[in-house]
């Protein structure tokens, strides 16, 4: 074939100009921001399935802890394991209240204090992170948990490292609002 026929160069030209594109040319590359919405979608999708499994009596909150433990990016983030797991268990067992489902919201803040604790062990303590982890356990050990010395003493901890963090203050005096006498206690020795 010497040249292409002229009307296969139009019928050509106008598919390309309406923006239908032929299968060589369909290969697009998926951006991080796609990537990323992928993983955040998935990583909900998970945890919604495993609160209706637990609550739904399909799944115990072991098993499910172990999925979580399983899936390399549970909290849809990209974080170090454990403190993947952890937030991945707190939104789990947030649920689990919301449905009126006590017993088994604890085991999945009981996983998730830890994995919050090896969390803030690894974690450099000039690391902003490290903070926030502690930050966490404390609130779910004086909210869910039933742990307020140790509430208090990783917000201390905490405060210890960033003095100056208002959000840690205002996290202080909620876990002391509910828990005056663990705050009172230890401030008299």
């Amino acid at each position: 074939m010497k040249n292409p026929p002229f009307k296969l160069l139009i019928a050509t030209a106008l598919l390309l100009g309406a923006g239908v594109c032929l299968p060589a040319q369909t290969a697009t590359k998926t951006t991080s921001a796609e990537r990323d919405f992928a993983l955040m979608t998935g990583a909900l999708k998970l945890r919604e399935d495993l609160t209706a499994a637990v609550a739904g009596g399909r799944e115990t909150p072991v098993a499910a802890i172990a999925r979580l433990k399983a899936s390399a990016t549970s909290s849809g983030l990209n974080l170090p394991g454990e403190a993947n797991l952890a937030l991945a268990a707190i939104d789990v067992g947030h649920r689990l209240i919301a449905l009126h489902q006590p017993a088994e919201a604890e085991e999945f803040f009981k996983a998730a204090e830890g994995a919050l604790v090896a969390a803030a062990k690894l974690a450099d303590a000039s690391n902003l992170e490290k903070v926030r982890y502690l930050q966490q356990l404390a609130s779910i050990r004086a909210e869910y948990l039933g742990a307020p010395a140790q509430a208090k003493a990783d917000i201390e901890a905490a405060i210890a490292l960033r003095p100056d963090d208002e959000g840690l203050r205002t996290t202080r005096r909620l876990i002391a609002g509910g828990n005056r006498e663990i705050f009172r206690e230890q401030s008299n020795r």
